[in-house]
């Protein structure tokens, strides 16, 4: 990928996430190569990367705009990941080797690093550092799992964008307390105990959804009024 389309999908993305570009907003692409002092061609390019992660939804005849997660989105999406993701835990508890419990066990030792060390100062970097580490968890988990379709499944429900937005929602005490609930999936993992996994990861599922509720309904007001400002 060039550098400008690089340049362009990281400062739209960090423009989205900040809430800079609010939900609903429109993406025209002379404000774009303006905000971002690129061309159309690497904007273009920029915007169907961000489309395939989620941050951006493309429709005919309008055009690229930020999503819109309503309520029922959000129930949708992380009820099915709830579901899929906790048949996948119960499936690692009896599959899952010793090299993956350790890269688990150093996951969750770098994600209380990262939270204990950043500060709502740090900005879109570290808060894509932490969506990287629990997006590398769940790929495990889900890899150990051993079937090719349930991890395709989840992968395309657990977007790098919502990931992103939730931690950027998260307080510390619940950041922490949401690390602590991986750290038990990693205990009933390594006992080998699959009904303590699908529990405890579900759990975490849904806590991720209590999150993202707040955001949707935040969101569906700032999209009404928001939708055609750019």
């Amino acid at each position: 990928m060039s550098n400008a389309v690089e340049k362009a999908y990281q400062l739209i993305r960090d423009d989205i996430l900040s809430g800079r570009l609010a939900p609903g907003q429109r993406l025209r692409e002379e404000e774009l190569t303006r905000l971002t002092g690129v061309s159309r061609t690497p904007v273009r390019e920029a915007l169907r990367r961000l489309e395939g992660d989620g941050y951006t939804i493309v429709e005919a005849n309008r055009g690229a705009s930020v999503p819109v997660y309503s309520k029922r989105d959000v129930d949708e999406i992380y009820g099915l990941r709830a579901l899929l993701e906790g048949h996948a835990a119960r499936r690692a508890a009896t599959r899952i080797s010793p090299a993956q419990i350790s890269a688990l066990e150093q996951l969750i030792a770098d994600m209380k690093v990262e939270a204990e060390s950043h500060s709502p100062n740090d900005g879109i970097d570290s808060q894509m550092r932490r969506t990287q580490l629990d997006r590398s968890f769940h790929e495990i988990v889900l890899t150990a799992a051993d079937n090719n379709r349930l991890f395709t499944l989840v992968s395309q429900l657990a977007q790098v964008a919502l990931s992103a937005r939730t931690f950027g929602r998260y307080d510390p005490v619940d950041e922490l307390r949401a690390i602590e609930n991986l750290a038990e999936v990693v205990r009933a993992l390594k006992t080998g105990h699959p009904d303590w996994a699908e529990a405890t990861i579900r759990s975490h599922v849904h806590n991720a959804r209590q999150v993202m509720t707040a955001v949707a309904e935040d969101s569906s007001t700032l999209g009404q009024s928001e939708s055609d400002r750019f």
